[in-house]
């Protein structure tokens, strides 16, 4: 399958910080969302998984359209802070991924830093009642529903019933530093 361009979908940025620091969630959506959609979307999907966050902090949020190589700055009209407590910095390389395929066959990944459950065994939760993993998908397929979340080919995608736990390199090795 060939690669597409990143500018394939329109591309939405809201920087934040775990209180350690500073990340960028991606939000990928199609033509037919309007940006105050996109942002209620994600919006939405921060304040589902909030009872399982640390204290984030939104910095400021930004976007291109389809097809343009562009970045806009734009007022986030969401929350200001998502989560309670302050991180330990051990748990600073710590990101929760959910995931999934679109029709097309394009792989679909959202990541979070600054999560306050237990890392279970596996590295994985599975989608159970209102854990983290089951309250994001639900508020990702409610996204897609409005072309919000999408995968690169700018179709929804058929989510895993499970997020990923892992400690990313990048962060460990800044934290060896």
């Amino acid at each position: 399958m060939s690669a597409l361009p990143p500018d394939n979908t329109g591309r939405f940025h809201l920087h934040y910080s775990d209180g350690l620091h500073a990340h960028t969630l991606l939000a990928r959506f199609n033509n037919t969302a309007s940006l105050p959609t996109v942002m209620d979307k994600v919006d939405a999907f921060l304040t589902a998984i909030a009872t399982d966050l640390y204290l984030l902090s939104v910095l400021g949020a930004d976007f291109s359209d389809p097809g343009s190589n562009i970045t806009v700055p734009v007022l986030w009209t969401g929350a200001s802070t998502y989560g309670s407590g302050t991180m330990p910095a051990v748990f600073a390389p710590r990101e929760i991924e959910w995931g999934g395929r679109s029709v097309g066959g394009r792989r679909f990944k959202v990541y979070v830093y600054g999560v306050d459950i237990t890392t279970p065994d596996t590295f994985r939760q599975v989608a159970a009642g209102s854990n983290i993993a089951a309250n994001g998908i639900a508020a990702l397929a409610d996204a897609q529903t409005a072309g919000v979340f999408v995968a690169i080919d700018n179709e929804a995608t058929n989510l895993y019933n499970y997020a990923n736990l892992n400690f990313n390199s990048y962060w460990e090795r800044k934290a060896r530093s």
